[in-house]
């Protein structure tokens, strides 16, 4: 089955560099994927954002993932592969670290005889990327696939690896990771305190509500003070002149990731995808990755029952002893593609602008 399985990708690939450089628009057109006035449409976009064709007839839900991959494939003269059709071998999981998978939208697919294929999501970066490999990979084939597809198989091979990693992101003394786990230190000065509340509660009442009003009320003058200080520093800054606004056609937009953390949100599907829906960024150049952990069935099932756009995606966090936001987020981070990432929360609504 495998060999009749590289029979036909070799008869793919020979049809592919017979159409190499063929733009992905008119491959999309020539197989009636895509109409003149979405062509038009992409290239117009295209040409204002600095994004290629194929992602934003992607973003712009103009045609299939699947359709776009095959246009792809013949433009760079590729052979295609996807985990349905063509599963990677996983002899070569070690070839490459994960993260330098993620970083360059790469992974070791298999090997033909002495030849590696290495299927890539961003086909106009893979000179690039070669360059920045480790030698000894031996002779190197490009083929294409979905991003979606990398980031699943890095997830089932390495994705325990890379929760633990995310956990630990933070040195020790920085983190609160471990701010539950009672040491022989913290417990006894625990109880210490303990006893004394109780102690001064039970011999000086008076004294004990003294001192817990005296400490709210310190607290409150040491915030105003913060502001107080905050106004005064920002009243002796020196005011700059204000910078004409640019716009969209004076340079490349940059692609922006957008973190979303969720858990056990049953209703907030919908509305979220109705606000982030409004932002007038080019959706060419916005990556929304929804943030889950694994078990969390809740979230899961109200994802479900709304229609992502192309430009959103999910990202499911393997279990693991630790379960906070900020090590969802450090495991999803991995798997950003922007060199900007902001974080929202569910319950927000970003201006549009």
């Amino acid at each position: 089955m495998r060999h009749n399985r590289l029979d036909l990708s070799t008869a793919y690939l020979a049809q592919a560099r017979s159409h190499r450089g063929q733009p992905v628009a008119t491959a999309l057109m020539r197989a009636g994927h895509l109409s003149p006035s979405g062509a038009m449409r992409a290239l117009a976009e295209s040409g204002r954002s600095k994004a290629s064709v194929a992602q934003v007839v992607h973003t712009e839900g103009l045609a299939s993932a699947n359709d776009i991959l095959k246009a792809s494939a013949l433009h760079w003269g590729a052979m295609r592969v996807t985990r349905d059709e063509h599963p990677p071998d996983p002899a070569l999981t070690g070839l490459l670290e994960p993260e330098t998978c993620l970083r360059f939208g790469i992974l070791p697919w298999l090997r033909i005889g002495e030849t590696l294929m290495l299927a890539t999501s961003r086909p106009e970066e893979f000179d690039a990327t070669l360059a920045a490999l480790p030698p000894g990979l031996g002779p190197v084939m490009m083929a294409v696939t979905h991003e979606a597809d990398i980031h699943a198989e890095i997830a089932a091979r390495h994705g325990p690896a890379l929760a633990r990693l995310a956990e630990t992101s933070v040195a020790a003394d920085e983190s609160c990771r471990d701010m539950n786990i009672a040491n022989p230190r913290t417990a006894r000065a625990a109880a210490g305190l303990a006893l004394l509340c109780v102690g001064t509660l039970a011999l000086a009442p008076q004294l004990f509500f003294a001192a817990i009003a005296g400490a709210g009320l310190i607290t409150l003058v040491a915030a105003q003070l913060f502001k107080l200080a905050a106004l005064a520093a920002a009243l002796r800054r020196p005011t700059r002149p204000a910078a004409p606004p640019a716009t969209l056609t004076d340079r490349a937009v940059p692609t922006v990731s957008m973190l979303v953390p969720l858990f056990h949100e049953e209703d907030i599907a919908g509305a979220l995808v109705e606000r982030l829906g409004r932002l007038s960024y080019p959706k060419s150049r916005l990556d929304v990755v929804l943030v889950l952990e694994a078990d969390d069935t809740t979230t899961r099932a109200a994802l479900a029952r709304a229609t992502l756009p192309p430009w959103m995606r999910v990202i499911e966090v393997p279990d693991g002893a630790v379960r906070t936001k900020p090590r969802a987020l450090n495991y999803a981070l991995r798997f950003c593609r922007s060199d900007i990432v902001g974080v929202y929360d569910a319950e927000d609504s970003p201006a549009p602008d």
